[in-house]
């Protein structure tokens, strides 16, 4: 556990000046026994790993139509490497021969489940991420799924992602990632499934199709903050992204429309007719992978993002009427390129002072509030990670089995821990600038409301009608949990920036 009062002591150390608090929320777990995964023997892995944490959880509200029960959509990163205990590989050296595992024969990989009001589990699936994550022939060697693979199927080892946060943008949802080796970027998600006869689902499919990658340096990371705003209150509404406290840049303004895609990618050389025929049907040769788990031979109708970066993709939409309807709104192209909107680095930089080494960063995709007047603010949450590398059982004792855990030497926690987090509102319209802080504050555990764990991450910002804040976090690599709190508490912690 954290030990946060002793912790939260020395007033001085923290953000406003003030001492953290222990906030008491009513939770909810998110809990799915996703079973074994068992994995492509040719990496060495053994057959069945038996347990898997599921963490870091991200809540939006459920497209409209998904189902008549189905009130959010979640995403949590679901690994083998987890930290609930000393089973994990991640504590245990685990060899085939003379030769050790690597990590990435391990599982790690994302579940889209939806939820009900009452954030009851309704179902799950699994992310399909890219169109080499569907093949029949490769079904069976788990490297890949078989085409029109629903709800709970054996899930793909190739083309991870983790850490996938979604942002619900008008009733379309995007998510932000984490992947080996790649650059920021925001997806397209569809999510697609029967309605049941009472009023739950089946046939659950969620999968990217369109994928928008800035490689600049100042965005690169991990914890962005994305939201959707305007400029001013008579411009076009555009997808913001907030990768430090400092920062704001802008996607551009999103343009939807209609499209008939092939359900998988055709790499054939067409004719110069059937080419023809393609773009007369709107039918895609290459490069939109919307429906690469459907039948083979279907199309499928779903609403795209118009982006100069596919131009050859959408039919008959030419090269000029893109770059003329982007130059209308006097903003880029979506996802052409970042454009940097605002650099906020002097706003913010007594509150690092106050942090000290620490350094604070972005957690949750924003939402819009009310505050007591009605006026409209964007409310975040960012966290400051106190203390890095690992933790040995002695010092951060979060696991029943310490005993045992202390006579082999071993680390409780890897990388990080002892997190705070605290809110903060910008304003509702460009250049957003912030308008207030919250002191820190960690959330009760269940083991000790008076303490919190010692690895806390909120990766998630939801509302419930005007009145309830919904936080869905990760507790120790291992849960995941939705925290409660009334609007009106959260608006009440704000403080006024006041430039100490």
């Amino acid at each position: 556990m954290y030990g946060a009062r002793a912790a939260f002591a020395n007033s001085g150390q923290f953000l406003r000046r003030a001492a953290p608090i222990i906030l008491a929320a009513a939770i909810t777990p998110i809990s799915i026994d996703f079973g074994n995964i068992s994995g492509p023997l040719v990496l060495g892995a053994p057959a069945q790993v038996r347990s898997f944490g599921s963490f870091n959880p991200s809540l939006v509200a459920a497209p409209a139509g998904l189902c008549p029960r189905c009130a959010y959509v979640a995403s949590l990163r679901v690994e083998a490497l987890h930290q609930c205990e000393h089973t994990s590989p991640l504590f245990r050296k685990i060899t085939t021969g003379d030769r050790p595992v690597p990590a990435n024969a391990f599982y790690r990989g994302t579940a889209i489940v939806v939820l009900d009001e009452g954030l009851r589990v309704l179902g799950y699936t699994w992310l399909i991420t890219s169109h080499n994550q569907v093949s029949d022939k490769r079904a069976r060697r788990r490297w890949t799924v078989a085409t029109g693979a629903t709800d709970a199927f054996p899930p793909s080892w190739g083309h991870a992602v983790y850490d996938v946060r979604l942002i619900n943008v008008d009733g379309r949802i995007f998510g932000t990632y984490v992947c080996h080796g790649c650059n920021f970027g925001l997806l397209l998600l569809h999510i697609t499934a029967e309605a049941t006869a009472d009023g739950g689902l089946r046939s659950l499919r969620a999968w990217r199709s369109q994928r928008f990658v800035s490689n600049v340096q100042w965005a690169r990371g991990r914890n962005q903050a994305v939201f959707s705003a305007r400029r001013s209150p008579t411009s076009p509404t555009e997808i913001f992204v907030q990768p430090w406290l400092s920062l704001v840049a802008s996607f551009g303004v999103p343009r939807f429309f209609p499209l008939n895609v092939s359900c998988y990618k055709n790499r054939v050389v067409q004719s110069k007719a059937m080419r023809q025929w393609q773009q007369a049907n709107n039918y895609v040769r290459r490069g939109i992978y919307t429906c690469m788990h459907n039948a083979r031979s279907s199309l499928l109708q779903l609403e795209q993002v118009d982006s100069e970066a596919d131009t050859e993709l959408v039919g008959n939409k030419t090269e000029r009427d893109k770059k003329t309807a982007a130059r209308s709104v006097g903003s880029p192209s979506f996802g052409s390129k970042l454009e940097l909107l605002a650099n906020l680095t002097s706003d913010f930089r007594p509150m690092q002072m106050q942090a000290g080494p620490h350094r604070i960063s972005t957690t949750a995709h924003l939402v819009h509030l009310h505050d007591a007047e009605g006026k409209g603010v964007l409310l975040g949450v960012a966290h400051i990670r106190r203390e890095v590398g690992d933790c040995l059982l002695k010092l951060c004792r979060p696991f029943a089995s310490e005993r045992d855990w202390a006579l082999a030497g071993a680390p409780a926690f890897r990388w990080g821990h002892h997190y705070t987090h605290f809110f903060y509102s910008l304003t509702p319209h460009a250049p957003f600038r912030v308008l207030g802080t919250s002191r820190e504050f960690c959330l009760g555990s269940a083991q000790d409301p008076d303490d919190c764990e010692s690895v806390q991450f909120i990766t998630g910002l939801a509302l419930r009608g005007e009145s309830t804040l919904l936080m869905a976090y990760g507790i120790n690599d291992c849960e995941a949990k939705v925290a409660e709190l009334p609007v009106e508490r959260v608006l009440g912690m704000l403080l006024p920036m006041t430039g100490e």
